[in-house]
This record gives structure tokens, C-alpha cells and sequence, in this order.
């Protein structure tokens, strides 16, 4: 799955902004970076990405300049079975919406994300100075999913955090 375009109509600090991320690459990476001085708007259009694909939050802190019942978020995504126009707003029930507005009852994100929630797709796709951070503490440390994960791997223990939580109970 690809999100081509992400439309922040009403969300956080933005009105009618929106970055299109161009055409696929035939060929070669396709990644990219937002970067810009503090309080540009990174953070904000990071959230909105990740309240697209999975809900805007209950308590969202992004209302501050418009209300709940007007947040909406706007995307373009594709993938092998085509291309669809999205909007995600705040409700509790019927939040995706199609280009006609009328809500979509299968998650088509479901196999572009590999049935990875939020929080998982946070840790292992959006990088930022705090998750940077914080990751590189815990690869030290063997510490966490991820730093275990690559910690076991590099030294051929797959197994090793399971050990090491045994290992550290028993020491306790």
C-alpha cells in the first residue's frame, strides 16, 4: 500500500493543506523525509498520517483550533487491487469514509499494514528524534521488542529475550 497524497483539511494547526508525495518510482527507493524548523508542522502531520490509516484518537490533542466534530484527515492510497480517495474523521463508529462520504465497512489498510496496530507501526516505520533516542537505549540495554530482536538476531540467540527475562526473574 501507498499513501500518495495526505490532505490535512482540518487537523491540528492545518486548513485545506495537503503534500502529495508524487508518483511511485518505477524503479529504485521510494521513501520520504519531512524535515523544517520547530513548530512547522512535522509532528502534526505525522499524527495525521497515523489517524488516517488508524483512527483519529479518542482524546486527540489535535482539536486545538478545530473542534472534534470537524476534524478530518483526507488521503489517496493504492495497491495492487487499484486506488482509492479516503477521509478519516473523529466518531466513535463509521470514521473512514469513501470519496462519496458514505462510510467503508472493510479496512482496506488491513494488508498494507500486515495487521500491525498503531503502535507497532509507529516503532518500525516512523523514525523521529525521540524514537531514535529512546531505540538506541534500548539496542544497548537488549531492552525491548525491537532491541532484543536485534540484539538476538545479531548474535544468532532468536530466543534471547525470552532467556533473559527467565534468567532475570530467576535472579529477582
Amino acid at each position: 500500500m501507498r499513501l500518495n497524497r495526505l490532505g490535512l483539511t482540518a487537523f491540528g494547526k492545518f486548513t485545506d493543506a495537503t503534500l502529495n508525495f508524487g508518483d511511485k518510482p518505477a524503479d529504485g527507493p521510494d521513501l520520504h523525509i519531512l524535515y523544517g524548523p520547530n513548530e512547522a508542522g512535522k509532528s502534526t502531520i505525522y499524527a495525521a498520517m497515523l489517524d488516517f490509516f488508524f483512527g483519529i484518537q479518542e482524546k486527540s490533542s489535535f482539536n486545538f483550533k478545530h473542534p472534534y466534530n470537524a476534524m478530518r484527515i483526507e488521503g489517496d492510497v493504492a495497491d495492487a487491487d487499484g486506488a482509492a480517495a479516503l477521509v478519516r474523521i473523529k466518531r466513535r463508529t463509521n470514521d473512514l469514509l469513501d470519496g462519496g462520504g458514505q462510510p467503508v465497512t472493510l479496512n482496506p489498510f488491513s494488508s498494507g499494514l500486515a495487521g500491525l496496530e498503531r503502535d507497532s507501526y509507529a516503532a518500525m516505520f516512523s523514525l523521529n528524534e525521540a524514537s531514535l533516542t529512546e531505540g538506541g537505549k534500548s539496542l544497548l540495554a537488549a531492552e525491548g521488542d525491537f532491541g532484543r530482536i536485534l540484539y538476538g538476531a545479531s548474535a544468532g540467540l532468536t530466543d534471547f529475550g525470552k532467556e533473559l527475562d527467565t534468567v532475570t526473574a530467576e535472579a529477582e
